[in-house]
């Protein structure tokens, strides 16, 4: 794992290092890079080609990946659990990357 970037240290053999990127104060993308992320998010929901100039997303630090909370609301139950436990659980369950990680907004 690169110091200061937010990685799984299980990927899989050929899959590139999979980083958590935050694209505004909303939404925050996975994937192996912040253009993917971007193209993503554009494909998706529209708006500036700009973001992908923009440069200003960072991968989010091992420690926010430690300190931030994932809310799974997808059963009946509310589970929270930390942004690096989501991503290792996405990337384990085989999803395709790039992907929408998770938002303020649903």
């Amino acid at each position: 794992m690169c110091a200061g970037n937010a990685t799984f240290l299980g990927v899989p053999a050929g899959l590139p290092p999979i980083h958590v990127y935050r694209l505004n104060d909303c939404d925050w993308y996975a994937g192996a890079d912040y253009t993917s992320c971007v193209r993503k998010y554009l494909d998706e929901f529209g708006g500036e080609e700009e973001l992908l100039e923009d440069g200003s997303a960072v991968p989010l630090t091992d420690q926010q990946m430690e300190d931030m909370i994932f809310t799974d609301n997808s059963g009946d139950v509310l589970v929270d659990r930390s942004f690096r436990e989501e991503l290792d659980r996405l990337i384990t369950t085989g999803v395709t990357f790039p992907v929408m990680f998770a938002s303020t907004e649903f």
